[in-house]
């Protein structure tokens, strides 16, 4: 009886640690799915940013024969087109890293949930083993008991979660 309430108790933290485990691993889907469109974006950026430079440095390069400040405002605007790219790349970047470490905390937290849901799947076939070997202990010395002709009280009906035999302690399980 004693084994019974562990084994619930058992079966409690098992549905407990597998709905956490499913939790973790739709979080860590989501994580996945916004890092790839982060990762999408930095890529995005990073080919504006090149293309950006290509084209500040054309501008650079021709002047304008004329001496106006055409080619100074369409640089000025390019470096300043630039610059903006370049902040948001760092920001995405920084995000990104953000989100990987979450996502590989999140990984190690489903791992430990997992591991720690084998570790309690296995305490509980143990004690079910423990509980079989009680019951046929307990089956033997009822036999060995009727046997010699010794009365036997039944308190399964009254006593299911009961620790023991508290009735008759001489008999040793």
């Amino acid at each position: 009886a004693q084994y019974k309430g562990i084994i619930r108790d058992l079966d409690g933290q098992i549905n407990l640690l597998q709905q956490n485990s499913r939790r973790l691993e739709i979080k860590n889907e989501e994580l996945e799915l916004k890092l790839s469109k982060v990762e999408s974006l930095n890529k995005q950026l990073s080919d504006q940013n090149t293309l950006l430079k290509a084209q500040l440095g054309a501008a650079q390069n021709s002047t304008s024969p004329s001496g106006d400040d055409t080619p100074v405002n369409a640089l000025s605007a390019a470096q300043f087109q630039t610059n903006l790219y370049c902040a948001e790349n760092i920001r995405i970047t920084r995000e990104f890293e953000t989100l990987r470490h979450q996502l590989e905390d999140e990984v190690h937290r489903a791992n430990t949930a997992n591991d720690e849901l084998q570790k309690l799947q296995k305490d509980q076939e143990d004690l079910l083993e423990l509980l079989t070997d009680q019951e046929n202990k307990i089956n033997r010395y009822e036999q060995q008991m009727l046997t010699a002709g010794l009365p036997i009280e039944n308190d399964n009906e009254n006593n299911t979660d009961d620790v023991g035999n508290q009735e008759n302690p001489n008999l040793n399980v």
